[in-house]
């Protein structure tokens, strides 16, 4: 069985500044595998047959990957999708040349990675 996660809207901003709407949307350059994420899952949620979510808010490092993230929600909580959720940023890398390398430094808010148990698995 495949459990998966998956980075909404290439790295899902769902609250934009104004400044924000003038930056290049960013570029996916790596993610997590399918065997990561399901590594990932929480084990608690997956016994339970539960899906969720976490929301953080990371800083984009000077290579494209994401670091000083927090939690900023989970749901459901409780369940270790916000801890699964930091173990899958670790994973990710984001193109920051070009038009991009002015998103270097910046804490984005509202990435949103979503947990889902693969098709057929119990509930």
């Amino acid at each position: 069985m495949m459990f998966g996660a998956a980075l909404l809207a290439a790295v899902g901003v769902t609250s934009v500044t104004p400044a924000q709407q003038r930056l290049p949307p960013l570029r996916i350059l790596k993610s997590p595998s399918p065997d990561v994420l399901a590594g990932l899952f929480p084990a608690t949620a997956r016994r339970a047959g539960v899906e969720g979510a976490a929301t953080l808010e990371c800083v984009i490092r000077r290579d494209g990957s994401f670091g000083d993230c927090v939690v900023r929600g989970e749901n459901p909580e409780g369940l270790g999708f916000g801890g699964a959720a930091l173990m899958a940023m670790t994973y990710y890398q984001v193109d920051v040349t070009g038009p991009n390398a002015v998103q270097v430094q910046r804490r984005m808010p509202g990435i949103t990675i979503r947990f889902a148990l693969p098709p057929g698995a119990p509930r």
